[in-house]
């Protein structure tokens, strides 16, 4: 169901319709997070196993459950629109965020720390992110991709990391008034 509180407006006049997915992404990053740690990690290219195997269980614990239709192609570095990473706070005065920001760079990333103000940014959740990979994973980062960011248009495209408990995911529906 979709709470009145989390309907917004944009400058299109479109309604955006959101509803709090965060503890349907809890249940997807145990679950993953489980089958790595006891069974995956030690196998010979188990980064390359366990990549399709997370996006099959994505697909079936989280985009099913939303109806929301399976993109072809989609792996787990594709940001996926419907769902928006919002930084959630204590105080509603706090404005920014600490996050990590990078751009690709032939593969690698350079990790930025910034302050982010969460009025001025959109961030398509992209998967969770540890930076472990190849022993023991936690998983404490949600990774986004930033849309839009209206204070420095330059961030737009970078990769972002946040930690899942200063976060909530929503799934987001666009509809015409």
């Amino acid at each position: 169901m979709y709470s009145e509180k989390n309907v917004r407006t944009d400058s299109s006049i479109r309604l955006i319709f959101m509803k709090d997915v965060t503890p349907l992404l809890d249940s997807y990053q145990e679950c993953i997070r489980h089958l790595w740690n006891v069974n995956y990690r030690a196998l010979k290219n188990a980064d390359c196993i366990f990549a399709d195997i997370e996006s099959r269980i994505f697909n079936t614990l989280v985009l099913s459950e939303l109806e929301c239709p399976y993109e072809e192609g989609l792996t787990m570095r594709s940001p996926i629109k419907a769902l928006r990473i919002e930084p959630d706070f204590l105080t509603p005065q706090d404005d920014c965020f600490n996050a990590l920001t990078a751009k690709e760079d032939i593969r690698r990333f350079h990790w930025k720390d910034r302050r982010l103000n969460r009025q001025a940014i959109e961030i398509s959740f992209i998967g969770f992110f540890d930076w472990d990979s190849e022993g023991i994973r936690h998983l404490q980062y949600y990774r986004g991709r930033i849309e839009k960011y209206s204070i420095d248009k330059a961030l737009e495209g970078e990769d972002v990391l946040i930690e899942t408990f200063r976060a909530k995911v929503f799934f987001t529906e666009i509809r015409q008034p």
